[in-house]
């Protein structure tokens, strides 16, 4: 239904169907104002009923969102953590804004929301639009002074280590962060995680146990909350006791340098004992450079694993550390 409003700004609506005022359900009035819509509060269609519409001005300025509070849920799987993250966006001005009309080309895709670089498998949905590139989301919408905005982000990342350490940077004035970890896993091999710790930097709270920080009361948890973040700050947390084994590769890389620097030690001094002579002197030459070159190839090697996806790039890092130890 559709009325005009006077010039006190009051709408009638004389066309609604009496019998609404019994079905039980709830209305709202919208009104548009200077491309924005705005809305009152749901209420029961009584007769006589008033619907109070608060219609705000227009601003150009993103200082004003803020992120009330951050709940940042961490599932285990195998060889992945899996995150799922709920914004919940305020608008702290006394404009609305709607993030389309930004004349800046840094928000001509959104709002920017920095992930870590590592982020993979970002999907994020909530009111209004949102796209990803690279380990950034971009959410555009509309904010109302006081009214919020929930947004759902979920993405993953590798783990393969006992530890996990996490580190986001906000890019918005943060009022809570909250890090939830169900003990309860989603794999079969160990479907609790009796021995994980969880290790927050700076967080006011940590709790333990079922139904904390208001969650589901029939899954244990660990969780830490009540930390502020301003922009161009981050927060941190660690998770021990993971069930994941150390990679035994970069070791066996790490004696491989122990081993090879041995070489070179007794090579060393054997080819001191022969450049006594002439001849022993361009027999080690010779020799040197058939290492080197060797050594060279090895790196080239190495550098092409990498690049195939064969070693992972601290399997490289290792295994080029022992390799150049050679040349030292």
């Amino acid at each position: 239904w559709t009325a005009m409003a006077d010039a006190n700004g009051v709408a009638k609506f004389s066309e609604v169907p009496r019998d609404l005022t019994t079905s039980g359900l709830r209305v709202h009035a919208t009104s548009t104002y200077d491309g924005l819509a705005f809305n009152s509060a749901p209420s029961a269609p009584l007769d006589g009923s008033e619907l109070e519409i608060t219609v705000w001005e227009k601003g150009l300025d993103p200082s004003v969102v803020a992120i009330q509070n951050l709940r940042t849920v961490v599932e285990i799987w195998e060889n992945y953590v899996v995150f799922t993250q709920y914004y919940t966006l305020t608008n702290d001005g006394k404009t609305a804004l709607d993030v389309k009309m930004l004349p800046d080309e840094e928000y001509e895709k959104g709002l920017p929301f920095k992930l870590p670089v590592k982020a993979q498998g970002i999907n994020v949905s909530g009111p209004g639009e949102s796209m990803v590139v690279n380990s950034t989301f971009y959410w555009k919408g509309v904010l109302e002074p006081g009214a919020r905005a929930n947004l759902q982000v979920r993405f993953s990342m590798s783990a393969h280590e006992p530890e996990f350490t996490y580190e986001q940077t906000m890019d918005y004035p943060t009022g809570n962060v909250e890090v939830v970890v169900p003990i309860q896993t989603k794999f079969e091999k160990l479907p609790r995680l009796d021995a994980l710790e969880l290790r927050p930097l700076g967080f006011a709270e940590s709790d333990k146990g079922a139904g904390i920080f208001g969650l589901r009361d029939d899954v244990d948890f660990v969780g830490a909350r009540g930390l502020e973040v301003k922009p161009g700050q981050s927060f941190t947390f660690q998770l021990r006791g993971l069930p994941f084994h150390r990679a035994k590769l970069p070791w066996a890389f790490l004696a491989l340098g122990v081993i090879c620097g041995f070489v070179v030690v007794v090579f060393a001094s054997r080819a001191h004992k022969q450049a006594a002579s002439q001849a022993g002197r361009k027999e080690l030459l010779e020799q040197l450079r058939a290492q080197r070159e060797e050594v060279l190839e090895e790196l080239v090697a190495v550098e092409k694993d990498l690049a195939e996806g064969v070693l992972t790039t601290r399997e490289a890092e290792f295994e080029s550390t022992a390799l150049r130890a050679q040349l030292a």
